[in-house]
């Protein structure tokens, strides 16, 4: 099963009350080509983050900016989502028993949700949808997020921007990665610890501010299903570096994907040096 920890991870990798100048920055070169990588962190409370000047510089020096999808393909997703959550038949409280939806009830209107809303989803996005809400209500948003943050400072550089995957990429790997769970068990699992949210953010938080990838890699590591963990990050890291790959040699790219795609051994960083690239960090 998907924990609902791994979930917040995932959507805050894959967040202090005070701006924090702290980030987790690569340097990759190979030969001739710089790749400098930046990993992310996808929510976050506002005017935490900022940049350093070492980032801002690499940016800005850069041919390209890539992110996991191009931030303004997310922006218009929303059609798409709906397309891949709605369900084919049934409703969502047919899948847990009476009680245990009531409780779910109770808690989504705490998010200031109502529950029949969620009756037309599938539950691996009925998750999703709850713990987005969890998460806003707590302060945390996208806009605070490193995305934003980079994805204005290429606009405003005239520096072009670019997607290593699309949305669809995205919404199979989510699907794919709850698939091992049936749904009255993954409604039942965010309900038990839907609450922990904000604990789990203070792990997450610290461990990125603190810009220790081995930590932030270890938990992943502990806490993804290996289904979950290929799906979510061993894959999606093949594809990107396939594609990066593809780059003109010479340029210098800027590539900010989220942290949690960093670290381990199919992590992004021990492709690029099985590759001869040499890693230094920031």
């Amino acid at each position: 099963m998907l924990k609902l920890k791994t979930l917040i991870a995932g959507l805050v990798l894959c967040l202090l009350s005070a701006s924090a100048q702290a980030e987790i920055l690569y340097k990759v070169t190979k030969e001739d080509q710089t790749i400098w990588v930046y990993g992310t962190l996808h929510a976050a409370k506002k005017d935490l983050i900022k940049l350093s000047e070492t980032a801002e510089n690499a940016l800005k020096n850069s041919e390209t900016v890539w992110f996991e999808v191009h931030p303004e393909k997310i922006q218009s997703a929303q059609a798409l989502f709906m397309q891949h959550a709605r369900r084919s038949e049934g409703k969502l409280s047919d899948t847990v028993d009476s009680e245990t939806w009531q409780q779910l009830t109770t808690q989504v209107e705490k998010y200031g949700m109502n529950a029949s809303a969620l009756e037309q989803l599938n539950a691996w996005f009925a998750q999703i949808v709850i713990v987005s809400q969890a998460i806003a209500q707590s302060g945390y948003t996208a806009e605070g997020g490193s995305e934003g943050k980079l994805f204005e400072l290429a606009r405003n550089s005239d520096i072009p921007v670019k997607g290593l995957e699309t949305v669809e990429r995205q919404i199979d790997a989510l699907r794919a990665a709850q698939s091992e769970s049936g749904e009255g068990e993954l409604l039942e699992q965010t309900l038990a610890e839907v609450e922990k949210i904000e604990e789990v953010f203070a792990d997450i938080q610290k461990t990125w501010l603190e810009g220790d990838l081995d930590k932030l890699t270890h938990y992943l590591n502990q806490n993804l299903p290996p289904k979950a963990l290929d799906e979510l990050i061993t894959k999606r890291n093949n594809e990107w570096i396939t594609k990066l790959a593809k780059v003109n040699e010479a340029d210098t790219v800027f590539v900010a994907v989220g942290a949690g795609h960093l670290g381990g051994q199919q992590g992004v960083l021990e492709q690029f040096e099985k590759q001869g690239a040499d890693i230094q960090k920031m």
